[in-house]
């Protein structure tokens, strides 16, 4: 067995790109202008729920602006960011279902189309198993360049992430777990054997109430 989770929303309060977003126009590494589009992830995007062309553009605007900042760098902002907005908003709960399954020797990995700086210090901070997140390619002398890496883990993409790592552990999506508060991850809610909805957006919730999914409420943050 495998246990998936999604990560805003679902393991923190919010929305990790957004924090993110903020961070790097504070060093420096976005432009000020970036800022409406920062704005826009967090409170217009999830509109376009569905739409990974807006995704992948919202991204790339970030990247172009990230392109020949080292990897070492970026993982340092990334760590500053996290402690500062991210580990308040993990919700308690989700540290316990996270230890749940870690104590019965399941293997445990993020999935989620949050930036890959911060999810990767979220992943060393919870002690899972690994993570698949959205960032730039990266060259061999450890510089980021503005290709985005592929495939964005979003929709169907954590689909394929997850299909990847059952062939690795030799298991069937059937006997996995998928945590999410989200419609668009409906794709792979609908292939594992057991699905949770964490705080479902009311579609989701709609269809999770109709196949008899459990729905758990997290609430209470670390702080």
């Amino acid at each position: 067995m495998i246990a998936f989770f999604d990560v805003d929303q679902t393991l923190i309060k919010g929305y990790s790109g957004f924090y993110t977003t903020l961070v790097l126009i504070q060093k420096g590494i976005l432009k000020k202008r970036r800022l409406p589009e920062a704005l826009f992830y967090r409170l217009v995007g999830p509109v376009y729920q569905g739409d990974q062309t807006i995704l992948k553009r919202m991204y790339q605007i970030a990247i172009d602006d990230m392109a020949g900042t080292s990897l070492e760098e970026i993982l340092k902002i990334g760590r500053a960011c996290f402690e500062r907005w991210i580990r308040p908003r993990i919700y308690r709960e989700a540290v316990e279902k996270i230890e749940f399954h870690k104590k019965r020797g399941e293997p445990v990995y993020l999935i989620t189309s949050g930036p890959y700086m911060t999810t990767r210090i979220l992943a060393e901070f919870l002690g899972v198993d690994g993570e698949y997140s959205v960032g730039p390619v990266v060259n061999d002398a450890g510089i980021l360049t503005s290709q985005i890496g592929l495939p964005v883990y979003y929709r169907e993409g954590k689909v394929t992430a997850a299909e990847m790592l059952i062939r690795k552990h030799g298991v069937s999506l059937r006997d996995c777990y998928f945590y999410s508060d989200s419609i668009d991850d409906l794709f792979l809610l609908e292939k594992v054997g057991h699905p949770h909805l964490v705080n479902p957006d009311r579609r989701l919730r709609k269809i999770g109430v109709g196949r008899r999914w459990p729905i758990l409420r997290f609430s209470q943050l670390l702080g």
